[in-house]
Order: structure tokens, then C-alpha cells, then sequence
């Protein structure tokens, strides 16, 4: 419509962006609204992506390739002009998993997340994860690690099903991977010998590679007999796939080298010190399990004995208690440097637990006399979706926090940031810290 002459340009241009940024907000959803209506539509389709299990899933071009770099270069390489008139491609993943991403091409959204939680649809999801990375869906990516993040904390089992899947599909995910090693250190019973009614079968599924691992860790959070038992219950599942004729592996491959047999199951039985093990459950458990060598038990039960003529009682000890003897020969601990206010910086040394969590300290000077400073995460609120986490490094008492991390997602709460630090005090000097880890990334 031409304005009239009465009308400035000025006025009439106002008049229309407002009228466009009125109704902006509503064109992105009339837009998944549209897109959504054509989907599953026939006569729109111009490409066909065939899975692994040689169903079709009918798709446009256009649309994939306005979401996924790869699918673009895939479409309309210019070196392989072949491509483009190809109408059906062949894509390394199952079917389901195609179907899922070409909704979230068009929908912006996959429906299916929505519904109830079992053990076979979490490794779904798993195999979706893998496909988005492959496709470099970013935020499919984020939805999916937050989905997943939600489900383990909810049910500490599926961990042990993520591990299977992720060995089973020879796919390597460090976020994740850490984020999995720390729910099985600070969650260890739930995770692993999980309640009849939970969703997941805990360490029964776990594979043999990830069951070494567990066992000689010496982060864990529980005590010894605890780690026995989970050493005992994947030996019972283990003997029961063997033994049931209609399962479809009957033998699981260690490392891909060897059948895997009680001699591996009690070779891994000297990383357990038998000696932090009750009298009672070593006589009882421990030496009826049928997997573990009598030259461990012998020796166990003599140093009980002596514990128990020395204290007057037998005890055991949570494995990660022998943690601050070897962290203060320098197997943990945290460098902070390049700090504005000096008193801060230095080597800080683990010194116990918070929220679950590792404290870092050091003893330092500040305003003329001694005090701790302390390097821990720090739980800063509540929002829709979950906590929030933060890293922070201050005065232990009156406590005083000087430096505080960026927010961090959930699935790297356990990791320290070494950039990005902020003053979270005005008597905090600039520059912020870095911090430098000596030894680990996670715990």
C-alpha cells in the first residue's frame, strides 16, 4: 500500500516495523506449524534415506540441509555432482534413529522423548546422540544430553546401560563418559545393585572393560565389601547369560581377545584389600563366593583379627578414605595462579567432601593473619530445569568468596574450570585466576 501524501516516510517506515516485530514472535512457531503439517506427507519428498536395516525414510532435501552441515555437503557437493541427482542414500544408522532426526529437521523437536523412560529406549536415545554428533545437530546435541542427564539422575541404573551401549556401538563420548564415572563413584549402590522395581539391572550389564575399571578405581565412595558385592552379583549374571540357551550371546568378549571366564572375574578380585572387609563378611560372603583365592582371604582375616585385639573393633573404610594420603605426596591437587589478589594463589590440596563433592585448601595470608582458603563447587539456585553449579575460591571462615566460575552445565558440574573465573568480591583484584589441575579431571 503506497502512503499517503500527508504521511512521513519516517512515520509510515515506524508504523510498519512495528507491525512486523508485533507479529515476529509468531513466525517461528506458524513456521514448525507449516513444516509439521507437511511432514510424513507424500509428494513433498525428493530424497529417500535408507537404514541399516534397508527400510526407507522419505525426506527434502532442502529442509536437511538447511539443519545439518553434513546433510548439505552430502546433497550438494560440488565435487561429486553424482550426488545430487541421487534420490536414495544409504545412512550407517537404524531406521528409528533416521525417523527421529528428519522430525527434528522439520519439527524442531523429537515427541518420543516425552514418553515413559525403559532400558531399551534409553539406548535409543543413546544411538540418537551418537547420530545428531555424526550430523553436527547441535541443539538436538544439548536436548539430548539434558534428557539423558535427567533420566540417570532419576535412575541411577540406566548408567550401567549407558556404559553397554556406548561399548556395544564402539562409540567414544568424553562429556559423558565423565559424567557416567562420576554417578558410579558418588552413587555406587544405586547405580550398580539397584532396588528389584528400578529402571535399569545395574551392574549386570556392565562390560567386562568398564568392570576392570570399577574395580581397581580408587576414587570410589564405597567401602570394599560393598565393591566385592558388586564383583559378585556381575559374576551371578554372568553365569546365568552363559547358562540361558535362548540368549543371543553367550559369550562376551574381553577387550575382544578372549572368552571371559571366572579365572578373569577372580584375577581382578586382588584389586579388593580384603583386610578393610568385616571378619563376618569375610568367612560368610567372601569365602563361599567361589571366586576368590583362599591366599586372600587367609591374610584378610589375620589383620582383622589384629584390628580387632588393637581397637576392640572391626571396622572397614570407604576405598576413597585412602585418598588424602596419596593426595598429599601430590597425586591431587589444584594449582591457582595469575590471580589479582595474591593471597589466593597457590597449590591447594584436597582436604574432604562438600555436597558430594572434592574441597580443595591451602593456608594463606590474608590481612595480616593465617587463614584457609578453599577451592569447592558451590549449588548457587534453583531454576525450572534443574540446579545451577558454580566453582568458588575464598576465605574458609568468615567465609568470603573472592573468585567464582562461569554457571557450568550439569554433565560437567564435576569438572574445575581453568579460564572464564570473574572477582565475586569488590575486594577481589583483577585479574581472575587460573586454575590448573595436576593430575585429574574428574573424581
Amino acid at each position: 500500500m503506497i502512503p499517503k501524501r500527508s504521511e512521513s516516510p519516517s512515520t509510515t517506515s515506524h508504523s510498519i516495523k512495528s507491525s512486523i516485530s508485533s507479529s515476529e514472535p509468531k513466525f517461528p512457531h506458524q513456521l514448525i506449524k507449516d513444516l509439521k503439517s507437511i511432514h510424513g506427507k507424500k509428494g513433498v519428498y525428493d530424497v529417500k534415506l535408507k537404514g541399516t536395516d534397508g527400510q526407507v525414510v522419505p525426506a527434502v532435501k532442502a529442509i536437511l540441509s538447511a539443519r545439518s552441515e553434513v546433510f548439505r555437503k552430502m546433497f550438494f557437493n560440488e565435487h561429486k555432482s553424482k550426488r545430487t541427482a541421487t534420490t536414495t542414500l544409504h545412512i550407517k544408522f537404524e531406521t528409528k534413529i533416521i525417523l527421529a532426526l528428519v522430525e527434528y529437521c522439520f519439527t524442531d523437536d523429537v515427541e518420543a522423548l516425552d514418553k515413559e523412560v525403559n532400558e531399551a529406549y534409553f539406548r535409543e536415545v543413546l544411538n540418537l546422540l551418537k547420530a545428531a554428533q555424526h550430523f553436527r545437530l547441535d541443539d538436538l546435541v544439548a536436548k539430548l544430553y539434558s534428557w539423558l542427564v535427567r533420566m540417570i539422575q532419576a535412575n541411577a541404573a540406566l548408567t550401567c546401560t549407558a556404559f553397554s551401549e556406548i561399548h556395544s556401538i564402539c562409540w567414544s563420548d568424553e562429556r559423558l563418559n565423565n559424567y557416567l564415572w562420576h554417578v558410579l563413584r558418588f552413587r555406587t549402590m544405586d547405580a550398580l545393585l539397584p532396588s528389584k522395581d528400578a529402571i535399569g539391572n545395574g551392574i549386570t550389564t556392565l562390560p567386562y572393560p568398564i568392570l576392570c575399571d570399577f574395580v581397581k578405581d580408587t576414587h570410589l565412595n564405597v567401602d570394599e565389601y560393598t565393591i566385592f558385592l558388586c564383583l559378585k552379583r556381575w559374576v551371578e549374571g554372568f553365569d546365568l547369560r552363559n547358562t540361558d540357551s535362548n540368549s543371543k550371546s553367550k559369550k562376551w568378549k574381553k577387550r575382544n581377545t578372549s572368552d571371559i571366564n571366572r579365572e578373569d572375574v577372580t584375577a581382578l578380585t586382588r584389586y579388593i584389600e580384603f583386610s578393610r572387609i568385616r571378619p563376618k563378611y569375610i568367612s560368610n560372603q567372601v569365602a563361599f563366593s567361589g571366586f576368590v583365592e583362599v591366599k586372600f582371604i587367609l591374610p584378610a582375616t589375620i589383620v582383622q583379627s589384629l584390628i580387632l585385639e588393637r581397637d576392640g573393633i572391626s571396622s572397614d573404610f570407604r576405598r576413597c578414605s585412602k585418598l588424602p594420603r596419596a593426595i598429599y605426596k601430590g597425586g591431587l591437587s589444584v594449582d591457582v595462579c595469575e590471580a589479582g589478589t595474591v593471597a589466593v594463589n597457590g597449590t591447594y590440596f584436597f582436604s574432604g567432601f562438600h555436597q558430594d563433592f572434592p574441597i580443595f585448601s591451602k593456608q594463606g595470608i590474608w590481612k595480616d593473619r593465617e587463614v584457609s582458603f578453599i577451592l569447592r563447587r558451590e549449588i548457587v539456585g534453583n531454576v525450572t530445569n534443574g540446579k545451577q553449579y558454580l566453582w568458588t575460591i575464598g576465605q574458609l571462615s568468615p567465609r568470603q568468596i573472592f573468585y567464582k566460575s562461569k554457571i557450568i552445565p550439569r554433565i560437567e558440574m564435576h569438572l574445575i574450570p581453568k579460564l572464564d573465573w570473574i572477582a565475586a568480591d569488590a575486594k577481589a583484584n583483577a585479574p581472575p585466576p587460573i586454575v590448573r589441575e595436576t593430575s585429574v579431571e574428574y573424581f
